[in-house]
Formats: structure tokens, C-alpha cells, sequence
């Protein structure tokens, strides 16, 4: 949490507008557009984290090893996949 207070406070020290920034995880936090690209997220279209719906994204495996990231929990859902967690990566494997 330190981390997130950290980052809100140097976002606000910067002059540029907030807005909300949902990152991989699923959270929400008002940020300026350059820092929430910097941190991996993606700004919403909503006026606030209260209205911002983000949904976490990570990996998503297939059936063949197939593995792909930036995935919804509910996307890999509809394509028959295993969700491996919010903020995951594809691990290659051995």
C-alpha cells in the first residue's frame, strides 16, 4: 500500500490532470495518463474509480501449452482457458 500512496502522491505533485487508471490487478487509482501507462494500466473512459469498472487481466493457458497475457478472467473463460491469476505472466516451460 505504501507503494500506491507513493505513486498517488507523485502524481499529484506533477500538475496534470487525474484521471482513473485501472491497473492489472483490478484496481483503481486516480492518475495522470503518463503515469498510469508508465505502471502497465489503462485509463478509463468513467468519470471516477467509482465509476471505472476494471477487471483485472494476466495470463490465460490453453489446451496445447497455449498461453496468452492482457487476458480478462472472463475472456479466458470464453475461450475454454485456465486463468492463471490477475497480473500473471506466461512462463515458458522447461
Amino acid at each position: 500500500m505504501l507503494f500506491y500512496l507513493l505513486i498517488l502522491g507523485l502524481s499529484s505533485s506533477q500538475g496534470d490532470p487525474l484521471g482513473p487508471c485501472c491497473l492489472n490487478d483490478g484496481s483503481c487509482f486516480d492518475l495522470t495518463e503518463a503515469l498510469c501507462a508508465t505502471l502497465g494500466g489503462s485509463v478509463s473512459n468513467a468519470g471516477s474509480c467509482a465509476d471505472a469498472q476494471c477487471e483485472a487481466i494476466g495470463a490465460c493457458c490453453t489446451s496445447g501449452l497455449n498461453c496468452a497475457e492482457g487476458v480478462s478472467e472472463s475472456e479466458c473463460s470464453d475461450i475454454g482457458g485456465t486463468w492463471m491469476g490477475a497480473a500473471s505472466d506466461c512462463i515458458p516451460v522447461p
